[in-house]
């Protein structure tokens, strides 16, 4: 995986750091990447480029001996119009390193992570929402890190033992919650935080939040023609900005209305290229949209997904686990690599996934205590309590709990609107987008509009009312009425359902309802996306490949539990979306030996 990654420790630390460098630069796909490698006497680090694409979002620097800055992603200072690459960054970066201010890092806004190695001091920054992908092992005399959790495991050098909480976690919600990974003591970086170590002896770790999420929900409550024209201009603004940095950008447009705001914006300055993978409606209303604008349409089918050369690249991305992710997280990449390498003009994937925090809010809440937390995050726990007995659920249920708990209380605020989005960025957000591009950075970039702060700070000023899509609605008939005249799909309760829509609905929730009372002898439609990878055919190729000789799981399901886990998705489709958390973490397990 691409990004930053390296061992450094204190003066005093006896451990052969250059052999473990050694063996995390070795765990890399070299016909698609390359290491850049700069040592000194207590550190290794270096950086994983791309073979092909371009590489404007990765740089690393050696100043001197005892000097590197490493950036990934894009950026600029509070207050600037511009945003930069990370080679620029770099080199306006270097006079305040150079004098040891390092808040003034602080005023770095955009989609980045950022470390830096001066004077036997470590510095690591990462962005409001924490973007890019940054994992780390700190312990009192030496740090190691990677932008995926596997590199730091293979260096040999670092404690391997399961952390069974993150475990859980998985199993319940299908994502971490909160910064933790499945090995103790290997953590992902925050977001918006700052960490300054030094490598003397005795050690000084101070690891801060520069920025935190707002504790009040907006108060901005009546929509106005001045508002809809202000946010218009910052929504403009944000996408323009964005488009000086790539103008080859192949966007992925649904049937909702974050990507139609943005599709809508970049079409006005040049043609879209634009991707969708949906069923049904979702692809009819995005190919609409995409004709009405001018755009050339590519649309992911079933077909191509169940091609050889996607299962086959998929199945090895299960087995491979470096990404630290489930299988969802994922399964775009087999296709980004094949659409890039086609099409050498597109070099970017232009990604609003972010916006939905601020204005479309579908997980956001105006009352979010912990009933409703573990309704949204937590549905794997009745799967748990009535297919594996032998789990302890109340164990469980009291870790989720608990979590909720210190995460609420460190918060300091009871306001259900604030809460939710920031459960969201802790979880969900990070399963979704923290961990899916991270794959499609591998081939391209990725640029996310809502890394505009001062977008960002105007969401945060409207109350929930304005931001459940009516904003958004409202401002998209005033500038495009055309395209708001194709139906758009709607979570947020803004939008009445069409009769068709409301039928569907009854007849999905029925027909789960149905498959659960009945065992699975009536069959689950399943949606996932991962099923039409594989199928009923698919699960025999996958658990055919699973290894039942060394049960890694042992701890929590016993052989005959596995086993029975494994049969279900033959007769009952809703537990495939469970089998794909227990396979991530038996392979990841498996791969590294825990």
């Amino acid at each position: 995986m691409i990004g930053l990654y390296g061992i450094v420790s204190s003066k005093t630390n006896n451990r052969n750091i250059r052999d473990g460098f050694d063996l995390m630069s070795e765990d890399i796909n070299t016909d698609d990447f390359h290491n850049e490698i700069y040592l000194g006497d207590h550190f290794a680090i270096g950086i994983t480029l791309r073979n092909s694409k371009k590489n404007n979002d990765l740089s690393l620097r050696k100043i001197n001996n005892e000097y590197l800055i490493g950036f990934c992603g894009y950026g600029r200072f509070l207050g600037e119009a511009k945003l930069s690459w990370s080679d620029e960054m770099i080199e306006r970066l270097i006079p305040f390193v150079s004098m040891g201010e390092y808040d003034k890092l602080k005023l770095i806004e955009g989609s980045f992570s950022c470390f830096i190695f001066h004077k036997e001091t470590i510095i690591i920054v990462s962005d409001r929402i924490g973007s890019k992908n940054f994992y780390y092992y700190d312990m009192d005399d030496f740090i190691v890190f990677a932008p995926d959790v596997g590199r730091i495991i293979s260096s040999n050098v670092i404690i391997k033992k399961k952390n069974n909480a993150a475990l859980n976690e998985v199993l319940a919600a299908n994502f971490f919650i909160e910064d933790d990974t499945l090995i103790q003591d290997i953590k992902r970086f925050p977001y918006a935080s700052i960490l300054i170590k030094s490598i003397q002896v005795p050690q000084k770790n101070d690891l801060k939040k520069y920025w935190n999420f707002p504790a009040e929900e907006g108060r901005i409550e009546t929509l106005s023609i001045d508002l809809i024209k202000e946010f218009e201009n910052k929504f403009k603004i944000a996408v323009y900005e964005l488009l000086d940095l790539s103008s080859n950008a192949v966007l992925p447009l649904s049937g909702g209305l974050d990507s139609r705001a943005i599709a809508c914006f970049i079409a006005e300055n040049q043609i879209i290229n634009v991707i969708n993978y949906s069923t049904g409606d979702e692809y009819k209303l995005a190919k609409k949209v995409c004709n009405i604008l001018g755009g050339n349409f590519y649309r992911i089918s079933n077909e191509m997904l169940s091609s050889d050369y996607f299962k086959n690249s998929l199945t090895g991305l299960i087995e491979d686990q470096k990404s630290h992710c489930v299988l969802n997280q994922y399964f775009y990449t087999p296709f980004f690599k094949r659409y890039f390498s086609e099409n050498s003009g597109h070099d970017a994937i232009f990604d609003g996934i972010y916006l939905d925090i601020l204005f479309s809010a579908a997980f956001t809440y105006p009352e979010f205590s912990y009933a409703k937390f573990s309704n949204v995050y937590c549905s794997g726990t009745w799967m748990i309590e009535k297919y594996l007995p032998n789990l302890n659920i109340k164990k469980l249920q009291a870790h989720l709990f608990q979590k909720y708990q210190d995460i609420v209380n460190a918060f300091n605020s009871d306001n259900g609107v604030c809460l939710s989005q920031l459960f969201y960025v802790l979880g969900r957000l990070r399963r979704y987008v923290n961990e899916s591009p991270s794959a499609r950075e591998n081939y391209c970039y990725v640029l996310k509009p809502a890394f505009n702060y001062d977008l960002m700070d105007f969401g945060f000023s409207l109350s929930l009312k304005l931001r459940k899509g009516i904003l958004y609605r409202n401002m998209l008939q005033e500038c495009f009425p055309k395209v708001m005249s194709v139906r758009y799909k709607d979570s947020y309760g803004n939008r009445s359902k069409t009769l068709f829509e409301k039928i569907e609905s009854l007849y999905l929730k029925f027909r789960f309802e149905l498959s659960v009372a009945t065992q699975g002898m009536i069959k689950d439609l399943s949606l996932q996306p991962a099923y039409y990878f594989f199928g009923k055919k698919g699960l025999d190729e996958i658990l055919s490949r699973t290894s039942m000789t060394q049960n890694q799981l042992g701890d929590i399901f016993d052989e005959q539990s596995l086993l029975k886990l494994y049969k279900a998705p033959y007769k009952k489709q809703y537990m495939f979306n469970f089998l794909e958390r227990v396979l991530f973490i038996q392979h990841f397990f498996s791969k590294y030996n825990i």
